[in-house]
């Protein structure tokens, strides 16, 4: 998808970067359009397929908690790897050194399973069913992974979950009027992350991947994730981590219903192997839920002056999404 912020590399960039990370000369390079963000480019070299990646130019048009976010997807992918069985792609070579380009970018593993969004994956009848359910056991795994402070590590952590959520809805507020927008759907979370700031800070302090969407996951039949059930689960892209509660993820389990009640299976699934279970018939959980699932509404309404122009694929998608997670999770909200 076109964006602003994607750094446009040619082949002979391409070509030098294989080179400094140690890698066979590029055959093939292709640009990979399904991003929002950072820039890809397949490369196929020396009989193996990569994907090298590219964070966005100087002087970008960015948020506040995009700063630095590809030494963030870094981080994830070491952490995950080293606290979790979940399927990743290796990264062969990173450099945030900023001397060689003037921007971070790594170079990864291409995944060869099918996408799980796309229609050549067929899931079906019970393979879906237990697709899903892995993709759920997935967030469990990773939500037990306890982090010392709250919110996004390249913006400063807090003490408490309450105030994480604040700053994050204030840099909201702040980054839509730098680039010339407004942000109502940002003022009223604010509203409720205030009014209901105690129970927020009931909530646990763990990984949060917040960008749980099934066009960052793959699905390979034919390998085993160790559960009794074969098949395994691969992710890509786990950027917008930051550390706060893991009830935020629910919104990508069952994504199509936004409302906690109707995510039943969703949720049975996630409740099988989770340190903190989810019960969408508690108050709390659902002021849980819904502050966090507002403001992914929110930040949607607010990325596309970053990123899109009016009229845009992008422009569109951003306001349906404000829409979908925004609007509904609010109007939940003043029931509460």
């Amino acid at each position: 998808m076109d964006s602003t912020t994607k750094f446009v590399a040619d082949k002979e960039t391409i070509a030098q970067m294989m080179e400094k990370a140690g890698l066979p000369a590029p055959e093939e390079v292709s640009s990979l359009d399904g991003g929002m963000f950072n820039s890809a480019y397949a490369v196929k070299a020396g009989g193996f397929q990569y994907v090298v990646k590219i964070a966005p130019p100087p002087g970008s048009k960015i948020g506040t908690y995009e700063r630095d976010m590809m030494r963030q997807e870094l981080f994830s992918y070491d952490i995950l790897r080293e606290k979790t069985n979940i399927g990743l792609p290796a990264v062969y070579y990173r450099d945030t050194s900023r001397t060689f380009l003037p921007v971070d970018w790594f170079v990864m593993e291409r995944l060869t399973a099918p996408r799980m969004q796309l229609d050549e994956l067929k899931l079906e009848g019970e393979e879906a069913a237990i697709a899903h359910r892995k993709v759920a056991s997935l967030a469990a795994s990773y939500h037990r992974i306890a982090g010392t402070g709250y919110g996004y590590p390249q913006n400063g952590l807090f003490p408490k979950w309450s105030q994480a959520v604040k700053y994050i809805i204030l840099n909201l507020i702040t980054d839509a009027e730098r680039y010339g927008g407004d942000a109502p759907l940002a003022e009223e979370c604010l509203f409720y992350a205030e009014k209901f700031s105690n129970v927020l800070d009931t909530a646990p302090c763990r990984y949060i991947n917040y960008d749980l969407w099934e066009n960052n996951m793959f699905y390979d039949r034919n390998e085993n994730d160790g559960s009794d059930v074969p098949g395994r689960i691969y992710m890509i892209d786990p950027e917008r981590f930051f550390w706060g509660d893991p009830i935020a993820d629910m919104i990508f389990l069952d994504p199509m219903h936004i409302i906690l009640g109707e995510k039943k299976e969703a949720l049975a699934g996630y409740n099988l192997t989770a340190e903190f279970p989810v019960d969408s018939a508690n108050r709390e959980h659902q002021i849980r839920y819904y502050i966090p699932a507002a403001i992914y509404g929110a930040l949607m309404q607010v990325e596309r002056f970053e990123r899109f122009t009016p009229g845009d694929e992008g422009w569109r998608m951003d306001l349906m999404g404000a829409k979908m997670f925004g609007e509904t999770s609010l109007a939940e909200l003043k029931k509460l």
